[in-house]
């Protein structure tokens, strides 16, 4: 999974998110170029990443946009739906 980050305030949330993903054994890339989204999205693809988190500094309500790129399909998970998703 590809973590795409919005804004900057939320570069360090990505950071801690990641590591906490691998800790559960989800390989994870981090894209903090802070290009539009669907650049972001392009790069993962690019990478056969097939699913990308997205994170702005607004997502602090515990639940994480996931989506599945070439697909217009987005979901919304905690932290454990998150990892099962992943797995």
């Amino acid at each position: 999974v590809m973590i795409c980050v919005v804004d900057e305030p939320a570069i360090l949330a990505a950071h801690t998110l990641a590591q906490t993903l691998r800790a559960r054994g989800v390989s994870v890339a981090v894209n903090t170029s802070l290009r539009k989204l669907p650049d972001q999205f392009s790069s993962a693809e690019k990478l056969s990443i097939p699913k990308a988190i997205v994170l702005g500094s607004g997502d602090t309500d515990g639940t994480y946009s996931l989506k599945t790129l070439g697909v217009k399909e987005t979901a919304k998970f905690d932290i454990d739906g998150l990892v099962s998703a992943l797995a």
